[in-house]
């Protein structure tokens, strides 16, 4: 079996948490190791609004780790994030060997760019002008 860096994130409810976010990484953490993974980086992303709810929930903490795990365990690990109550969601994505040393070293730089939320909106909204929005439908066929 082959071991592979991935990036996971994780959506989690803030509400089942009980405000300790050091136990709640400690625990994921945890879960990793015991299917014999080996993290890297973990941190908070941002607490955001969701676009649309995730198991009755509209707002969720978003947390990212890096870690080090074989490919086959990542379904036995899934399973066991199932069950956790305080996850919603989670993902994970196998990141290219090439590109591992620098992923880890932005995931360790707490000025990190790619884990910065824009706070000010586009001067224009490019998508949502008349064209843009009918560009998609079809044509209505008209009976006579």
């Amino acid at each position: 079996m082959v071991e592979r860096i991935y990036e996971g994130m994780f959506l989690l409810d803030t509400g089942k948490m009980g405000g300790d976010l050091n136990a709640v990484a400690d625990q994921l953490i945890a879960l990793v190791q015991k299917h014999g993974g080996e993290v890297y980086t973990h941190r908070v992303w941002d607490d955001r609004k969701l676009a649309y709810p995730v198991k009755k929930q509209k707002k969720a903490l978003y947390f990212m780790m890096h870690f080090k795990i074989k490919g086959p365990v990542i379904a036995e690990l899934s399973k066991d994030l199932d069950i956790v109550e305080f996850v919603l969601r989670y993902m994970f994505l196998s990141i290219e060997p090439k590109l591992v040393n620098n992923l880890l070293e932005i995931g360790r730089d707490p000025q990190a760019v790619h884990l910065q939320t824009v706070q000010i909106p586009p001067d224009e909204d490019l998508y949502d002008s008349p064209p843009d929005r009918n560009r998609r439908r079809r044509p209505v066929e008209t009976r006579e």
